[in-house]
């Protein structure tokens, strides 16, 4: 597969970079390797990279890469679920990104805790985040992350038997997806607000 091509590209770069000493192209090689590691759900391996890249990167003072292999840290745990954890690294992701006051990534973030909260059940907790999520995707104009985020507000919303709530994030989100043509999306988003039709029925 094209993932595999990548892991043996990126592994010979990771080599070729410790020899010469070529401390931050290792480390982002040795992240990339973790994201892909990621797209083959191997959650595992990935963490094994994404922690070397991570050290170099706190080594080096690279703040932002910092952040980012933090968040992608915890991505892997919460595919794990492991979402305690998740919650940690996602929290020390946001403070970086605060700190570089890069609002794009405090947005995705803060959507990324939402859903670590919700998988605990702690959907208000999640609600509250993701309202901070969504209010960041509308400034920085992240139209997907909006969508994203009214979408899983949503979703959040049914679960709390607050399904006027559901319904008006739900079709903000289908009309995102719609007017972005994600096909994908809008179904998923037509999808939850049928349930909450057939709740309310």
């Amino acid at each position: 597969s094209r993932y595999e091509k990548a892991i043996e590209y990126f592994e010979q770069s990771v080599a070729i970079n410790r020899e010469v000493k070529s401390r931050q192209p290792e480390a982002n090689s040795l992240n990339n390797l973790g994201v892909t590691y990621q797209s083959l759900n191997r959650y595992e391996k990935s963490i094994e990279y994404i922690e070397q890249a991570l050290a170099i990167f706190r080594e080096l003072k690279l703040r932002r890469y910092e952040g980012q292999a933090l968040g992608n840290l915890g991505l892997a745990h919460n595919s794990l679920g492991h979402y305690e954890k998740a919650i940690e690294y996602y929290e020390q992701a946001l403070a970086i990104s605060r700190e570089g006051k890069d609002r794009a990534s405090e947005g995705r973030n803060l959507g990324n805790l939402g859903l670590a909260y919700k998988s605990l059940s702690h959907y208000e907790k999640a609600i509250e985040y993701f309202e901070r999520s969504l209010a960041v995707a509308r400034e920085v104009k992240d139209r997907e992350g909006e969508q994203q985020t009214l979408s899983n507000s949503g979703e959040t919303y049914i679960l709390l038997g607050r399904l006027d709530d559901a319904a008006r994030y739900l079709e903000q989100a289908v009309l995102i997806a719609r007017e972005d043509k994600v096909r994908a999306s809008e179904a998923s988003a037509l999808n939850q607000l049928a349930v909450v039709e057939s709740k309310r029925g």
